[in-house]
């Protein structure tokens, strides 16, 4: 008996890992509701909805990570994930998603001459770290989007 429930323990961690192989990247389909808050110090807050699509067969579960932020390639910061965020599985859904900014020295007068533009280029990089069950992983991002600056209505 106790050799049965040893042969079937290592068989279900033979599928969970083979599962595991099979993952597909999370495909970003755009934003909505994108919502600028008020400047508090050195902080702004934001939050957004991401369209997300998980082919996956289980729930991704991003961490909490701060990346650094670059506005038409001049550093402005450095923004927080202030939440676990959890992309479903097998569904193309929106997804909250909650931020913190924290500007960096001379970012305001940067922030000023940006808002003169119609459109700037927003880069993100840093490690977020994201995971399924107990397994976890960082994965290296570095993404560039143009984005309108009527989006980016400061409130002082």
């Amino acid at each position: 008996m106790l050799k049965i429930k040893n042969t079937s323990w290592i068989f279900a961690l033979a599928i969970f890992a083979a599962s595991c192989t099979s993952y597909k990247d999370v495909e970003f389909k755009g934003t909505e509701n994108f919502q600028l808050g008020k400047l508090d110090g050195k902080k702004i807050s934001i939050s957004f909805d991401a369209k997300l699509n998980n082919q996956n067969a289980y729930t991704i579960k991003i961490k909490p990570s701060d990346l650094d932020v670059y506005i038409d390639n001049v550093q402005v910061g450095t923004v927080h994930l202030d939440e676990k965020v959890k992309i479903k599985r097998k569904s193309e859904a929106l997804v909250e998603i909650p931020l913190t900014v924290e500007l960096g020295p001379g970012a305001l007068i940067n922030l000023s001459m940006i808002m003169l533009k119609k459109t700037v280029n927003v880069r993100l990089t840093g490690d977020v770290k994201g995971g399924v069950w107990f397994l976890s992983k960082k994965q290296r991002i570095d993404e560039t989007r143009e984005i309108s600056t009527d989006k980016l209505k400061l409130q002082f």
